[in-house]
């Protein structure tokens, strides 16, 4: 590809990735850099994340996701900071897209550069009963063990951090906005 296509396809991901953190609908650009041959699993300059991550944080970007599955965006694509689309789905609490990303045979055994699983992000992030429900379905599919070496993790940092130290960016924060700030 030629200078000019690929800046044009960089473009394409650019405004697709805010139009996704924007919570809108990004289907008719992603179709766009479909159309161009663009790469879904390349990291965005907008926040360092596949657009399969960043669709997978908000619950408006159901279209988005569909499209991106079933044209086949790898579900082990990391992020930056090694956060893999399972991770944003868990950190979120929805279960249809962890079932869904599961059975596309994304890790829930990956770890983040942090040391975080999946199943730590629904802990951490998402709303208790959320949260619980995540982990039912992690450890319906069979992928989800309650070690003791995990709940002694996740009580040390809870206790020695608050709630947003341990998220490393700005978008981290916009990602996962905490109730009532």
């Amino acid at each position: 590809q030629s200078e000019a296509e690929n800046e044009e396809l960089r473009k394409l991901r650019t405004e697709a990735a805010q139009h996704l953190l924007d919570r809108k609908d990004a289907t008719s650009i992603i179709s766009s850099l479909l159309e161009k041959n663009g790469d879904l699993d390349t990291l965005t300059a907008t926040c360092g994340r596949p657009l399969l991550s960043i669709a997978a944080v908000h619950a408006e970007s159901a279209p988005s996701v569909e499209l991106l599955l079933a044209c086949k965006a790898d579900v082990h694509t990391a992020a930056r900071d090694g956060r893999e689309p399972l991770h944003y789905a868990c950190g979120r609490g929805d279960t249809s897209l962890v079932r869904r990303l599961l059975a596309k045979m994304a890790n829930p055994n990956s770890t983040c550069e942090m040391g975080r699983t999946p199943a730590d992000e629904a802990i951490l992030t998402a709303h208790d009963g959320l949260a619980q429900d995540v982990c039912r379905v992690l450890r319906e599919a069979g992928l989800y063990e309650d070690d003791r070496d995990r709940k002694k993790w996740v009580t040390r940092s809870l206790k020695d951090s608050n709630e947003d130290a341990w998220r490393a960016d700005h978008e981290d924060i916009e990602l996962y906005p905490i109730p009532g700030r």
